[in-house]
């Protein structure tokens, strides 16, 4: 009975090794197969190989591996970690190109659209448009599609800006002024030739005039004027904006220069009439100031002037008490 178990326990053990490509040294038929003249002796059990161990042959375990067998089964493994350490890096470098390409698809557009600025411009000048008929809704709906395509055109919040404004969204009209003048910056920084775009200038003035800084919109609107010097309108929005800070003089130099250009201007006549009762008003109010000074210091004058005998009178003062005449 003992025999027979340790019989089956060789012979399982030795289709294992067969299986993994290997030889068995010793069995119940103990015979070496290898060309080594070894040779061992077993009662149908396994025996660990006498020492020294065979030259060509392991014992191990209770199997016997051959060295070759082992150095080639390392080999065949070898290309198949290679492979997956190939596999994995190519993964990762996908991995990495999907996620650059996730930031770069997130950072290049609004809403899941992709940035045209073509289609932007398109948008642009359909709300001028819808703007100018007075429909301020679609307006701002047409600029807001614009900036969905292009969220750095610095016009298109301009324009929204002015459709809120006129929605009377006050709020939103100045968050969107505050990014236009945020985007005229950078486009003007990004090339030099931008400085010559007379209509940025222009419209980066309007921008500052309805966020209530009127030195930066004259700043603007001169610019524009140089470049662009037979424009009326803008002009008259420099001269408005001289109006705001009461520069009335330099205002209706401004006016003057629109109606040269454009005789028809009503609204400049208007404004020219305005800043010219405003000179008015400035110097009668200068003539006024200066009066009151003038009679101010007369008034010190005579004070002080009281207490002091009269140069010009002949009449001797009365002789003083104790004296004899």
């Amino acid at each position: 009975m003992h025999e027979t178990g340790a019989g089956d326990k060789v012979s399982k053990k030795s289709l294992i090794v067969h299986a993994l490509g290997t030889n068995v040294c010793c069995s119940c038929s103990c015979s070496c197969s290898c060309s080594c003249s070894c040779s061992c002796s077993c009662s149908c059990h396994v025996t660990a190989l006498p020492t020294p161990l065979c030259p060509v042959f392991d014992s191990h375990d209770g199997f016997a591996f051959h060295k070759d067998e082992r150095q080639i089964h390392s080999m065949k493994k070898a290309p198949v970690i290679l492979v997956l350490s190939v596999l994995l890096v190519l993964s990762a470098c996908s991995r990495g190109r999907t996620s650059n390409s996730n930031n770069s698809n997130q950072s290049s557009t609004a809403n899941g659209v992709n940035p045209d600025p073509t289609q932007a411009r398109s948008f642009l000048e359909k709300g001028k448009l819808l703007y100018r008929d007075d429909k301020d809704s679609e307006a701002a709906e047409a600029f807001k599609q614009a900036l969905e395509h292009d969220p750095t055109l610095a016009e298109a919040h301009f324009r929204l800006g002015l459709a809120y404004e006129a929605l009377t969204k006050a709020d939103e009209a100045e968050n969107e002024y505050k990014k236009a003048v945020e985007n005229y910056k950078k486009y003007f920084g990004n090339n030099e030739d931008n400085e010559k775009d007379a209509e940025a200038h222009y419209n980066l003035g309007q921008t500052y005039a309805a966020l209530h800084q009127y030195s930066d919109a004259i700043r603007e609107y001169k610019q524009a004027t140089k470049i662009r010097s037979d424009d009326a309108d803008i002009y008259y929005d420099l001269g408005m904006a001289h109006t705001k800070l009461a520069q009335y003089t330099e205002a209706a130099n401004a006016f003057s220069k629109s109606l040269e250009i454009d005789p028809e201007n009503y609204r400049a006549q208007d404004a020219l009439d305005e800043a010219r009762e405003g000179v008015k008003r400035i110097q009668a109010g200068k003539k006024h100031q200066e009066d009151l000074l003038k009679k101010e210091k007369e008034d010190e004058l005579k004070k002080a002037g009281e207490g002091l005998p009269d140069p010009h009178s002949t009449k001797p003062p009365p002789p003083s008490k104790g004296l004899k005449g």
